[in-house]
């Protein structure tokens, strides 16, 4: 027997994509339910600023880490745009508009797009589970056209007043119900991704570093959740 999860082993093995696929197509059936649940509801607050957040003018969309299709269609709601939806979990794949969505099942650190084909980037809840985030973010920026928009939200250790009442929720019971709930330790990796990420800092010097301009930090969740919004000049 390992005396460290799974998903610990794949990680110390080099193999996040494979510990990754593999967490998310554990829990692909309770997925939605338990976002909503560990939220309290929020998720899909936040999915709508995130979507309001893109440019009316961007018609042609990369959403990376699409998974069951949540924020693909609130993105859908402006008429006329398209969107290749980006995954590499088969059985998160859902596609709410087959007409309008491109669904691929592949990697966002692995990108083959052609230079300048997306007039927006945008992903939620994805990055802290890639394995080279700089390469994510180098592939973005290729794939992006001139003026384009680049939107990333996700979760981090608030640096504030919340730190503490996130760290014994997030860090303690939330893993303890969800591993519960689906049967799995998928939830103790889903909180260890999260204190070992990036700060929104960092993020956001790295986005710097990669030539993205305008360059800003959206807080919500009193500072757990952070859009970060940049674009390619």
């Amino acid at each position: 027997m390992h005396s460290l999860p799974l998903w610990r082993w794949a990680e110390l093995e080099g193999d996040k994509h494979a510990a990754v696929r593999s967490i998310f197509t554990d829990i692909s059936g309770k997925y939605d339910l338990l976002d909503s649940m560990i939220s309290f509801g929020m998720d899909q607050r936040w999915r709508r600023i995130l979507a309001g957040m893109i440019p009316e003018r961007s018609m042609e969309i990369l959403e990376c880490g699409a998974g069951t299709g949540k924020l693909t269609e609130l993105i859908l709601r402006v008429p006329g745009r398209k969107v290749t939806a980006l995954d590499i979990t088969e059985k998160m794949a859902r596609n709410p508009d087959p007409s309008r969505v491109n669904y691929i099942i592949g990697s966002a650190e692995n990108m083959n797009f052609e230079a300048e084909s997306f007039d927006c980037v945008v992903s939620a809840f994805l990055t802290r589970n890639l394995s080279s985030l700089d390469r994510y973010l180098s592939n973005s920026f290729h794939v992006l056209k001139h003026g384009g928009t680049f939107l990333n939200m996700d979760i981090f250790d608030p640096n504030n007043w919340f730190h503490l009442p996130f760290s014994i929720y997030f860090y303690h019971l939330m893993p303890h119900v969800g591993n519960i709930l689906t049967g799995s330790r998928s939830y103790s990796y889903l909180a260890e991704s999260v204190r070992t990420f990036v700060r929104p800092s960092g993020f956001s010097a790295m986005l710097k570093e990669k030539n993205f301009a305008s360059v800003s930090e959206k807080f919500l969740g009193a500072g757990s959740v952070c859009i970060h919004s940049a674009v390619k000049p």
